[in-house]
């Protein structure tokens, strides 16, 4: 073996050894808990827990977060589910299990998950303390975020026998208690009711949010919007707890997130992927597609209507400033995308129909009224017939795509029989 692979060898041994001793040394923090903290699919968008958005906040290369909150469960439900056997055979030396449950732990109808404040509750917060110790994992207690009920003093405490038999069972068991309820009720009420109303909890406007396009009123879960500013108050309490060492240790690896919001320009005449939260200093690529009858023209701020970029994909790399962006889209039936030309259209006597009159074969046929929604479309017109028995009587606007790319659109209108 000559010299110079003895010596790549003994490289790539080197390289795997600290890579494997950096794998190591990576430490996941769990989080355990009910819907307020949870996971949320795209389809429930903007609804969003606040701790799905803590990787953002933490360098990724030294921890990871497993968010194993779950909608609808209380201390004593996640148990006796199996929920904490899971995240218990799971946990290492090193790692950190963050525990916040009150929401439906207070629900005293419902047997599989009520708990009392000082007896049951402390006794299964207690178990989860335990055994995570028992693993060398190290347990972090929140007590739960504040429901969007206001008096003249401000938000209202919604849990206070929980917040304090969990105060009460940091003191008693030396465990770092993070008063989340407290920070976020102060974050609250230095927003006031308005923006906390419509900005923080998951209430939304109709005809705003494709998920929710009737509108929706929820007084207990968040927004995006809401969920980070929460999951901030949260990561900025971990580095108070500065009499805990293993806290420290952690809240070392907690930098800046920021959010890259974009929507669309008018409001639902385009859909846009890509955006949310990110750990400062990222590169986020956004992509925007418009909707049927209307084209994507340009990316600009929200605050003005500069143009960023007239490409539909958009990489932007962040700082540590939030970014607010418009995807802006136009109906492709106002403006004079193609001519009115290379097309002839007139109607069959006495049938439901249209001839197309053109110099190449259709390749694709698009319909739009006077909204400019697409009413029709085809792949193929190999006769030039159209059947229009489906449309209602109107103002119509017919677009052809020919063999050879053309693209030209002509006028009609369906009239009442």
């Amino acid at each position: 073996m000559n010299n110079r692979k003895r010596s790549f060898i003994c490289f790539l041994i080197l390289f795997l050894l600290i890579t494997i001793k950096t794998d190591a040394g990576k430490v996941t923090v769990f989080v355990i808990g009910d819907s307020t903290a949870s996971l949320y699919d795209a389809s429930l968008y903007p609804r969003t827990g606040w701790a799905q958005l803590l990787q953002a906040f933490f360098n990724k290369d030294s921890v990871a977060v497993n968010d194993q909150a779950a909608s609808g469960r209380s201390s004593k439900s996640f148990y006796n589910e199996g929920r904490w056997t899971t995240v218990k055979n799971s946990l290492k030396k090193g790692d950190y299990v963050f525990i916040q449950f009150a929401h439906n732990d207070e629900k005293a109808d419902d047997a599989e998950r009520y708990t009392i404040p000082s007896t049951t509750y402390k006794d299964y917060i207690s178990i989860y303390i335990n055994e995570s110790r028992v693993k060398g994992a190290l347990p972090v207690l929140f007590s739960s975020i504040p429901r969007n009920n206001w008096s003249g003093s401000g938000v209202q405490q919604a849990h206070k026998p929980y917040t304090e038999a969990m105060k009460q069972l940091a003191v008693a068991l030396n465990v770092p208690f993070v008063d989340m309820e407290a920070s976020t009720m102060a974050y609250l009420n230095t927003k006031g009711k308005t923006y906390s109303t419509d900005s923080i909890f998951n209430n939304l406007k109709a005809n705003i949010w494709p998920n929710y396009l009737t509108g929706n009123s929820d007084g207990t879960h968040l927004q995006e919007n809401g969920a980070y500013n929460f999951c901030k108050v949260a990561t900025n309490d971990i580095k108070k707890l500065n009499v805990y060492p293993e806290v420290i240790k952690l809240a070392s690896n907690i930098g800046k997130a920021l959010r890259v919001s974009a929507v669309p320009s008018p409001n639902l005449k385009g859909t846009i992927r890509g955006y949310g939260i990110f750990t400062a200093y990222s590169q986020v690529t956004l992509t925007a597609t418009a909707t049927s009858g209307f084209k994507f023209t340009k990316w600009t701020l929200a605050t003005d209507t500069v143009t960023i970029s007239k490409n539909s994909s958009l990489t932007i790399n962040t700082d540590t400033l939030n970014v607010s962006l418009l995807a802006r889209f136009e109906s492709i039936t106002s403006t004079a995308d193609v001519p009115f030309t290379s097309i002839s259209v007139f109607p069959v006597i006495a049938t439901d129909k249209l001839n197309i009159v053109t110099s190449e074969e259709i390749t694709n046929l698009r319909i739009f009224n006077v909204q400019g929604q697409e009413t029709l479309a085809l792949s193929k017109l190999p006769i030039n017939q159209l059947d229009i028995s489906d449309l209602r009587p109107g103002y119509y606007i017919i677009q052809v795509q020919l063999l050879s790319g053309v693209v030209s659109k002509a006028k009609f209108i369906k009239k009442f029989n």
